[in-house]
């Protein structure tokens, strides 16, 4: 539907599986499926995001805690997180 290449979506889902989004369950026929394993619609982007970026090992380039373009960009992605905090993911999943 949207023609996104199959190993980047895998690499993406394995991504989500990593960071608790999504499980794995195995269906009879041997096809991998996904499903939430949190609600969705409950946790806030702020959450999310947390769960997503705390994924394996971080600060693994020190030079980056130095470089001023580096700071500035997290500065200005860290900067709005009571923001981020009240938007729950369910107000941005479309509606069944």
């Amino acid at each position: 539907r949207y023609n996104v290449p199959i190993q980047l979506l895998n690499k993406i889902i394995d991504k989500f599986v990593d960071a608790g989004v999504f499980s794995q369950v195995q269906r009879d026929d041997e096809v991998r499926a996904y499903q939430p394993a949190v609600n969705l619609a409950g946790i806030s982007v702020r959450d999310f995001l947390n769960m997503y970026n705390n994924i394996g090992v971080s600060g693994f380039i020190p030079e980056l805690r130095k470089d001023r373009t580096f700071l500035e960009i997290a500065r200005i992605v860290g900067s709005d997180v009571d923001s981020q905090k009240s938007v729950k993911l369910g107000d941005l999943l479309p509606s069944a």
